[in-house]
């Protein structure tokens, strides 16, 4: 995945979520494979609701939690990275 801080990401629409006591609950029908995210892995997941960039979404991240940019820049890659690999996610 060439994920650049201005790559246009989106959730895969085939991807079936529910969010149960601040996490998320997610399930791909084609695999069947059921994944979870805590607390910052589903506040992405709810911003990922549109599609946006890893600016965007660091942004936003570094507004609402105590995370410097750098790390937030590292951090949500990484988790992108991991999503996208899951086929959770879409790079455009």
């Amino acid at each position: 995945m060439a994920l650049t801080s201005s790559s246009l990401i989106r959730r895969n629409k085939e991807i079936i979520s529910s969010e149960i006591d601040c996490e998320t609950v997610m399930m791909d029908l084609n695999l069947e494979n059921y994944f979870g995210l805590e607390a910052i892995g589903t506040r992405i997941w709810q911003l990922l609701e549109n599609e946006t960039t890893l600016q965007a979404l660091c942004e936003q991240l570094t507004e609402e939690f105590e995370v410097g940019w750098d790390q937030c820049m590292e951090d949500v890659r990484t988790f992108l990275g991991e999503l996208s690999a899951q086929n959770m996610i879409q790079v455009l």
